[in-house]
C-alpha cells in the first residue's frame, strides 16, 4: 500500500491562520513553523503554540472545542525518525509543552519522581547526580523528553528496558477540559496508564517515573557474533540468562551497516570513497564480526564474575565476550589507542556505551544519524520498530526478507535487534534518504511500504511507527475498540485525531 499524500489547499491554510488569530487573542504565543519533515510528510509548514501554564493548555482545549480545530501535543519535538515535531495532519495545531519542565515529588525510599512532559534527559540526569538512582537513558540525546520518549514506546538501556514499564500515575488533560490522574498500575480496576502510551485520548502533562537503584558495579558488555547465522542461537542463550537475572540490561545487536553507522567519523577522509557510493554494501565495510551486541553487566561486585562466567559458558562458543570497566578503558586509551586509530574508535564507542548504561544522555547516537548525508538538514530518516518473538526461525526469516528488500532497492539497511525482555526483540529498521532529492524520498517511501507489507505477511506486529499516513499498524478489532473509547472521551476529535489510525 503506497503512502498517501495530504495536499495543502489555500482554504485549509486560511483556516489555520484564523485559528492562529483566535489563539493569539487569548495571549498565548504562536508561530508558523516552516520546515521539511524528516520522514517526508507532504506539507512543510504548520501552526505551533507554546503554552506556559496548565490554565493555558486548558484554554486551548476550550478554544478547540468552540472553534472546531484539533490539537497535536508534543513534549520536546525530538521524535526523530517518527515525525519529529510535526503533526500527523497539517490542520492540527501543535501544542509544544517544552515549558512544562518541573521535577517534583522525589521519593528517596521508593525511588520515584514526578516529571513534567518537558523535562529533558539532561535535566533529569543532573537532578539525580547526588542521589542513589540512575536515569534510564536512551540514544535520543540530552534534549529529548524523558516522559515523551516513554509515552511513544521508547527503549532505554536500564533493566526496565521498554520505558513504558517505568511510568505511572499520569496527569492527563482530557478533551472536556478536566484533569485526571491514572494512579498506581496495581490499584483496583483497569490500569489507565497504558491507554495514553501511543494513544491520543488526552494531553499528558506529567507522570511518575520509577528510577533504577545505582548498582555497586557496572561494566560494559560487548558480544561479537562472527557467523551471521549464529545470532538466533545466541539470543536463545541470552533468553535464559535474562530470565535468571544474570543479564539485567537491554542488549542491542547491530548488523555491520548499523555498527558502521555508529562508529564512522564522517569528517575522516579515509571513509570518503565509501561514503561517495550511491549504495554501500556490507562488502565495502571491513568487519571481523557480523553482529555486535552492546549491553552491560551490573550488580554486586562479588556477583559480576559469576555473571561473566555464566555468559561465556552459555554463548562463548558462538561469540567473543568482552567486559570492560571505566578504569580499564582509561588505561587502554592511554597506552594502546595512540598507536591504533581503529582501536581508538572502538574504545570511544565503548566509553559512550558505558555512559548510556550509567544514565548519561550522550548525544553521540543523535550525531551518528548524519553519517550518510553529512547534516541533519539533508538527512531524511524513517524508523520502523517491529516486535519479534525470540524464536530462531522467526528471527532468521525476518532478517532474510528484510535483506532481500534492501538489496533489490539498493538501499543501505542499518538494523538493530534489541533484546528488551527474554521472550521478545524489537527490530529497529533505519531507512535513510536525502531530503534534498525528491526521487530519494519517493524511493524511501516505497521501501517503507514494502517493509510494512512484509512485516504484516509474516504475522509480526509493529512496536513503533512513523506518523506517515496510509498504513495502520493496529489490528482492526483492537482499532475499533480504541475508536469506541476515542468517541467516548473525545467525540469532536480535539486531541491528535488520526494518530496511529485512532
Amino acid at each position: 500500500m503506497e503512502v498517501q499524500k495530504n495536499q495543502e489547499t489555500d482554504q485549509d491554510w486560511s483556516k489555520i491562520i484564523s485559528v492562529q488569530e483566535v489563539i493569539e487573542n487569548q495571549g498565548i504565543t504562536t508561530q508558523i513553523i516552516e520546515a521539511n519533515s524528516e520522514i517526508g510528510l507532504a506539507f512543510n509548514r504548520f501552526l505551533q503554540v507554546s503554552p506556559t501554564t496548565r490554565a493555558e493548555v486548558q484554554l486551548l482545549v476550550q478554544l478547540a472545542n468552540l472553534h472546531h480545530f484539533s490539537l497535536y501535543p508534543i513534549s520536546r519535538g525530538r521524535n526523530l525518525g517518527y515525525g519529529y515535531n510535526f503533526p500527523c495532519m497539517q490542520s492540527q495545531v501543535v501544542v509544544d509543552l517544552a515549558h512544562f519542565n518541573q521535577i517534583s515529588d522525589y521519593d528517596a525510599q521508593l525511588g520515584e519522581v514526578r516529571i513534567e512532559t518537558g523535562v529533558t534527559q539532561e535535566q533529569l540526569y543532573l537532578f539525580l547526580q547526588d542521589k542513589p538512582y540512575l536515569m534510564d537513558s536512551t540514544g535520543a540525546g540530552p534534549l529529548a523528553s524523558v516522559l515523551g520518549n516513554a509515552l511513544d514506546g521508547g527503549i532505554g538501556y536500564s533493566p526496565y528496558g521498554a520505558k513504558r514499564y517505568a511510568i505511572f500515575d499520569l496527569e492527563v488533560l482530557l478533551a472536556n477540559g478536566k484533569i485526571i490522574y491514572t494512579g498506581h498500575p496495581f490499584a483496583v480496576g483497569p490500569s489507565l496508564t497504558p491507554l495514553f502510551i501511543q494513544g491520543n485520548f488526552g494531553i499528558v502533562l506529567s507522570g511518575k517515573l520509577r528510577l533504577f537503584p545505582q548498582p555497586e558495579c557496572l561494566l560494559g558488555l560487548i558480544i561479537q557474533v562472527k557467523a551471521k547465522g549464529s545470532l538466533p542461537e545466541v539470543l536463545t542463550g541470552l533468553k535464559s540468562l535474562k530470565i535468571n537475572g544474570e543479564i539485567k540490561n537491554i542488549i542491542h545487536f547491530g548488523n555491520p551497516m548499523r555498527t558502521f553507522m555508529s562508529s564512522v567519523p564522517i569528517q575522516d577522509s579515509r571513509y570518503a570513497s565509501v561514503l561517495a557510493k550511491d549504495f554501500i554494501t556490507e562488502a565495502d565495510i571491513q568487519s571481523n564480526y557480523y553482529w555486535t551486541g552492546l549491553g552491560a553487566l551490573m550488580g554486586d561486585r562479588d556477583m559480576i564474575n559469576v555473571y561473566r562466567r555464566k555468559i561465556k559458558k552459555t554463548i562463548g562458543k558462538l561469540a567473543k565476550i568482552t567486559v570492560l570497566g571505566e578504569g580499564q578503558l582509561w588505561w587502554l586509551r592511554r597506552l594502546v589507542a595512540p598507536f591504533s586509530y581503529e582501536l581508538a574508535q572502538k574504545l570511544n564507542g565503548v566509553t559512550e556505551l558505558i555512559k548510556l548504561q550509567s544514565g548519561y544522555p550522550t548525544s553521540k547516537p543523535w550525531d551518528n544519524i548524519r553519517w550518510r548525508y553529512q547534516s541533519i538538514e539533508a538527512t531524511g530518516i524513517i524508523w520502523i520498530g517491529v516486535l519479534i518473538p525470540n524464536k530462531p526461525e522467526v528471527i532468521k526469516n525476518f532478517v532474510n526478507e528484510l535483506e532481500k528488500i534492501s538489496t533489490k532497492a539498493r538501499l543501505e539497511l542499518p538494523l538493530t535487534l534489541s533484546l528488551f525482555e527474554p521472550q521478545s526483540l524489537v527490530g529497529i529498521i533505519t531507512i535513510l534518504y536525502s531530503r534534498l532529492e525528491k526521487d530519494s524520498q519517493q524511493h524511501a517511501h516505497h521501501v517503507y511500504d514494502q517493509i510494512l507489507t512484509m512485516v504484516a505477511a509474516q504475522g509480526l506486529s509493529l512496536y513503533r511507527q512513523a506518523i506517515l499516513p496510509g498504513y495502520r499498524g493496529i489490528p482492526k478489532d483492537k482499532l475499533a475498540f480504541l475508536g469506541d473509547i476515542k468517541q467516548g472521551v473525545d467525540s469532536q476529535g480535539i486531541i491528535a485525531p488520526g494518530k496511529y489510525g485512532i
